[in-house]
């Protein structure tokens, strides 16, 4: 049976109404063979799962860092403490019967943890032994308020625009040393590979540089793209693997590549046979693999009469309506991304 895979743009819609809230499980259920660690006041409200309670304290610990909930915010949340990672949510929502998870932080060492799927890379811990951490924050993964209710409540609001400043804030425990943004900014992760392309003599004069985050996991990818005809088409895309530079695409004349919004890829190209195809990939996190989402072609040699396939991710292509073939290259190309890239020269 096929197994099809919904691409981020199709996702887009439903996220939109859900005001960025992702829908599928909840971010506590990410946490594999986690363990409660209560810590400070005693749990004041049961939390509905044995051995797990929530908190009120305004300062939260892990091992390795500490989150302080600002003074304008007290009263107003619960927490929970799972070994490497802390819950914040909304005590009235949670009063009131709703889950009211507003976000999580996470800490790992692991570079394919708390960055990618639910979690965006917010900075790195640094211990004195010279380990690093990722810093992660996870969004709620449903909503977490009465369904019927479509704007996010104020109590909700004020918790979720207030994370990254939380986050911001956040101290390391001991001589642990909490850097912000630390491993995820471009021009901190790519220095040596950027001059390694201006270098590059095979790499064409109207070339420039962009910073973006293509996979939304926090952490920039470097594209090389064209500056003239060619304007942002990806011609080399690198990307973080275990905190290193890895190439993971890059396109040529008549193989291009996009940055799409909804953090996907479109590969554009012709074929042997004269087909012309668009194949929508996602990056996956911590890693150079491109996952096929899905694709589209115009292939009149397959079919003169009705030339109009797609395909999902078993990549066999079933025909579909001339409508349909052009409702989707016209939703592809009103999302790709316009980069603008910095000259070599």
């Amino acid at each position: 049976m096929k197994r099809i895979i919904i691409s981020a743009m199709a996702m887009a819609f439903l996220l939109t109404a859900c005001m960025n809230i992702n829908i599928g499980g909840s971010a506590s259920a990410l946490k594999e063979n986690s363990e409660m660690t209560v810590t400070g006041e005693d749990p004041e409200t049961d939390a509905g799962e044995e051995g797990s309670a929530y908190l009120t304290d305004s300062v939260l610990s892990t091992d390795l860092i500490e989150v302080t909930v600002p003074d304008e915010l007290a009263g107003t949340t619960y927490a929970q403490v799972y070994g490497d990672s802390i819950d914040i949510y909304d005590k009235a929502l949670v009063d009131a019967g709703y889950p009211g998870l507003v976000f999580t932080i996470g800490t790992s060492e692991d570079c394919s943890v708390y960055a990618g799927g639910m979690f965006t890379k917010e900075g790195e811990v640094f211990t004195a032994d010279g380990t690093i951490y990722n810093v992660g924050k996870g969004t709620a993964s449903e909503i977490q308020w009465d369904y019927n209710e479509p704007d996010m409540p104020e109590s909700y609001r004020k918790l979720y625009d207030a994370a990254d400043s939380i986050i911001e804030g956040i101290s390391g425990v001991g001589e642990n040393r909490f850097v912000y943004r630390s491993g995820t900014r471009g021009e901190e992760l790519y220095p040596e590979v950027l001059n390694e392309c201006m270098a590059d003599e095979e790499i064409p004069a109207d070339t420039g540089y962009a910073y973006a985050d293509v996979n939304g996991d926090g952490i920039d990818e470097l594209i090389i793209g064209g500056t003239g005809s060619k304007q942002s088409s990806i011609l080399r895309l690198y990307t973080m693997v275990d905190r290193e530079p890895a190439y993971a695409a890059g396109g040529s004349e008549g193989n291009e590549y996009y940055a799409l919004a909804w953090n996907d890829i479109l590969n554009e190209y012709t074929g042997e046979a004269g087909e012309t195809c668009y194949v929508i990939y996602s990056l996956e996190p911590n890693s150079t693999e491109l996952f096929w989402q899905v694709g589209y072609k115009y292939d009149t040699a397959e079919d003169k009469d009705n030339p109009w396939f797609t395909a999902y991710n078993d990549r066999e292509w079933e025909p579909i309506t001339e409508e349909e073939f052009n409702s989707a290259i016209t939703r592809i190309n009103s999302d790709r991304l316009s980069l603008k890239f910095t000259p070599f020269k």
